[in-house]
Order: structure tokens, then sequence, then C-alpha cells
């Protein structure tokens, strides 16, 4: 029952289509039965009423094939009307089996729909299969135009790291298009790029299958890139790396000054704790129970040098005569 119903929606959609686009599938599968029909009258001396349809079914699988389903019902119902009338004659009064003409009539009518059906189920499954190419094909553009528009080199490398793809960034810093490298070997095509340190790493992200980030100083081009792996289900590997060489640069500027503070700094001896003062004559105790010159205390255990003066004060109570020249 629900074949009888998806064919009979079927059938709808088809005869529906005898407009603009579905006159000329119809137009064929007419020509062909005629072309049929003409066909076994030409053979009717030999054949008489033998296989009646035998020359209908080619038309029928031709239509079908050309048309789908819509064209294959309608040339096996012109076929049996054109067969049945012309060539079985069913309104002369002849000595025939009845029952084997409606057998064979029966028997073609099965075979072309069975026919019809069959060719509209290629004829779907192609459509579907075109439009999952399609669909990856728009995908596969989408992505592509995607990696083409970044900044950052991208390589896409199989299990055994030859190129499969790589972008306009990556052939520029490479020097060489991408059909040249289709194929290589990233490691015995750049030697002196990808090392040993470097394929350690390679093959270390494959091998433990997690994304892997590192930074890489690239000798011959003299800049520093950050690299980013990511294995693929299939063994492959998806290569992502930017350029840091300007962060790099700007960190060593930013550490210039620290280290010049930091060498500025080195010969400053820093003073801390508890010192033992007297409280008249102001000397230091130290570590070993002397007590020395302030000035001593301090020259030793710090970068500061001395220069003896007499402040105003003390000259007022020293030397009077001095403050106060008569």
């Amino acid at each position: 029952m629900r074949y009888t119903i998806i064919l009979v929606r079927r059938l709808k959609s088809c005869f529906a289509e005898f407009g603009v686009l579905g006159r000329y599938k119809y137009i064929v599968t007419v020509a062909l039965v005629t072309l049929a029909l003409l066909l076994r009258l030409l053979l009717q001396t030999f054949l008489e009423e033998r296989s009646a349809f035998l020359l209908f079914a080619p038309a029928v699988m031709a239509s079908a094939w050309y048309g789908g389903l819509g064209s294959g019902l309608l040339a096996t119902l012109l076929g049996d009307l054109l067969g049945g009338y012309f060539v079985l004659r069913p309104f002369e009064n002849r000595k025939v089996e009845n029952f084997a003409d409606a057998l064979e009539l029966i028997l073609f009518s099965s075979i072309g729909v069975g026919i019809s059906w069959m060719a509209e189920q290629l004829r779907i499954a192609r459509r579907a299969a075109e439009n999952r190419e399609r669909e990856t094909k728009a995908a596969h553009q989408q992505i592509t135009g995607i990696l083409e528009s970044v900044s950052d080199g991208f390589q896409a490398l199989d299990s055994e790291f030859r190129f499969v793809y790589l972008n306009s960034t990556a052939e520029r810093l490479l020097g060489e298009s991408r059909a040249a490298l289709q194929g290589k070997c990233v490691f015995d095509r750049f030697p002196e790029l990808f090392g040993r340190d470097l394929e350690s790493q390679f093959r270390a992200a494959v091998l433990n299958g997690g994304t892997v980030q590192f930074e890489h100083y690239f000798e011959p081009w003299q800049r520093w890139f950050e690299l980013n792996l990511y294995p693929s289900r299939t063994g492959g590997l998806s290569v992502y790396f930017s350029d840091i060489t300007q962060l790099k640069n700007a960190g060593r500027q930013r550490e210039r000054p620290t280290s010049k503070l930091e060498d500025s700094l080195a010969p400053v001896k820093a003073l801390s704790g508890l010192l033992p003062i007297c409280a008249s004559c102001k000397k230091i105790r130290d570590d070993h129970g002397s007590w020395r010159q302030i000035e001593v205390y301090i020259q030793e255990h710090s970068s500061a040098e001395f220069t003896h003066s007499v402040c105003p004060d003390c000259i007022e109570r020293l030397y009077p005569e001095v403050a106060h020249p008569s």
C-alpha cells in the first residue's frame, strides 16, 4: 500500500511536469514508441502476432532513462494501446488465445512499470549524488577561500608528511607553488627549514594525537613563528604558522630598560635590620661587638662614600668667632 501511494504521488508530480520543462521528454517518449511501432509493423510478416510487445520494451527503457518515471509509464501505456490495437488486433474476428494475449499484455505492463520505477530510483540516486558533490565542492571552496584569506601560513600534510594543500601565504614563504610541492615530503624538500628538532615535534604530534603549540626560529628567514599542529583522523597533520617576530622584538625592547636598571642597582648594597648606635657619640656596634664610626660602618656595608664638613649649627656652637666675626 505504501509503495502504491508513493507511485501515485510520483505520477502526479510527473504529469505536473508536462509544461515547459516536461514537454520535451514526453515528446521524446512518443517518438520512441512510434518508432517501435513502425519497426514492429515492418516485421509483422515474420513475427505475425507473436511477441507483440517485443520492440516496445526498448522504447520503455529509453524513455525511462531519458525522462524518468513519468516517461517510462507513458511509454508503457502507449505500448499497451498501440501493441494491442495494431499487433494483437482484438477487434478482429480471429482465432487467438485470448488468455495468452492478456497474459502477454500484463507481463509487458508489469515489466514496463518495473523498468520505469527502477529508472526513477536511479535518477533520484544520481541527483542526490550530484547534490552531494555540489555541496562538497561548495564547502571545499568555502574552506579554501577562508584559508586563502588568512594572513597565517597553512599546510595540510598526509600521514607521510607529504604536501596535500598549502595556502598562498605558505607558497610565498616557501618560495614554491603548491603544484610543485604536491606530494613532496616537507622534511625532504626543505631540510634547511625543518630540521631534526622540528621534525620530532611534527612526528610527536601525530603519534600522541593531540594539538601542539610552540615557537620556532627559522634561521633562513631570520624570523620567529608560532606553530599550531592539529593531527587528523587519517594520520595527517594540519599546520598553522604565524609570524611573531615583531612581538619577540617588542619583548626584547621591554626587557632592555629593566636589564639596565638591574645593572645600575647591582653595586648598591642594602642595609636592613636594627643597627645598635650610641646615643652620645653615634658609633655603631657591628656583628662582632666592636663599636665603629658610623661612616666607616656604612662604607663597609654599602657603596656610599663620605666627605666631611661642618653644619651651621655646629659652627655656631664650636666656632662662634667664625660664625660671628667682629
